[in-house]
């Protein structure tokens, strides 16, 4: 293999520039290179030579008569994305968000601080982070109606009431969403404050565990309870507030059994995070997309599903039990250390 690189690209792959397989020249078209990454997330060069490397050996057998131009021409250097490294953050984020969403932890802000971590540690940020957020949330949604199927059919066929105190609790949450996200959407990635909201929720869940366990159903809710448990729903948009801690807290404030508390909290999630997920679509089939492949955020939504499904079903247990306040001594020193991490950064 010979390298036919531009001057000062020191030739070959390791200088980005033209490499030769046989008598076969070879070099990166900027369009090729950006289509791979928009479709399958093939930015990296490097990655995807080594997966293309076998076709193109057998290529070179195919000599060109001497002096004509090489089969293959391809111009410029590639987008610096990794292929790996792309999938495996957000299978990484997938998974997070699968075990967070239904852990009174926050999974937003978890998502923040992985995903500031990957930047650190030198690798590949992900385009939009926000758009990211969005579309693993759905996944755990697919996971909530999965779980509460039943229960879902019952509102729409019997407990038509309820259906009304979801959207009422669902206002507060759309009030304060949709102008956070055009016109604050940097506070959804801030790590720093990030720490801070754990800290905040960690402290609630604490209270919640002191708190005695009412007997009210949500069926019994009224319309100012729901909005009161959506306008702790709307607080919980920052990253480090937990959506599920903080609405089941609310309902343990109004006098709900936990139980009840913990399946109106996830009920609650369906028109927020399906409203969410709708308009992130419509943003994606307007050819609006933040930049991550459509490909890898169809992976992450199928990894969040999966593993939000398992959680789900153990979060109900701790909730039964009263342990929500044990995760108080896990965001303590995590919100600490993000905190510490960002101010020596």
């Amino acid at each position: 293999m010979t390298g036919h690189g531009r001057p000062g690209s020191g030739g070959g792959i390791g200088g980005w520039g033209s490499v030769g397989v046989g008598s076969v020249g070879m070099k990166w078209n900027p369009a090729f290179s950006q289509t791979l990454y928009d479709v399958w997330g093939l930015g990296n060069a490097s990655y995807t030579w080594k997966l293309a490397a076998p076709w193109f050996t057998r290529l070179a057998d195919v000599r060109p008569a001497v002096g004509s131009p090489p089969l293959l021409f391809f111009d410029a250097q590639p987008p610096p994305h990794g292929f790996l490294m792309t999938w495996l953050q957000i299978i990484i984020l997938g998974i997070v968000q699968g075990i967070t969403e239904f852990l009174p932890v926050s999974s937003s802000g978890h998502l923040v601080v992985v995903e500031s971590l990957f930047g650190y540690l030198g690798q590949p940020r992900l385009p939009d982070l926000v758009e990211v957020n969005i579309l693993l949330h759905a996944g755990t949604l697919g996971a909530i109606v999965c779980y509460y199927w039943r229960r879902i059919v019952q509102l729409v066929a019997q407990d038509r009431r309820v259906v009304g105190l979801l959207i009422a609790g669902t206002i507060p949450a759309v009030a304060v969403g949709l102008p956070v996200e055009r016109y604050a959407s940097h506070l959804l990635e801030d790590p720093f404050l990030t720490g801070w909201m754990f800290l905040l929720t960690g402290g609630l869940l604490l209270w919640s565990g002191r708190y005695s366990e009412g007997t009210l159903d949500y069926v019994q809710l009224t319309y100012g309870q729901a909005i009161l448990i959506g306008i702790f729903q709307a607080a919980a948009i920052l990253p480090g507030l937990s959506r599920s801690g903080w609405t089941i807290a609310a309902g343990l404030l109004i006098g709900m059994r936990r139980d009840a508390a913990a399946a109106f909290s996830f009920l609650l999630a369906i028109p927020v995070i399906g409203g969410a997920t709708v308009l992130q679509l419509n943003k994606l089939l307007a050819g609006q997309s933040g930049g991550t492949p459509t490909p890898v955020l169809a992976v992450g939504t199928a990894v969040a599903f999966a593993v939000g499904l398992i959680s789900l079903w153990g979060l109900v247990k701790l909730v039964r039990h009263g342990r929500l306040a044990w995760f108080a001594g896990y965001l303590f020193p995590l919100g600490l250390a993000v905190i510490l991490w960002q101010s020596l950064n």
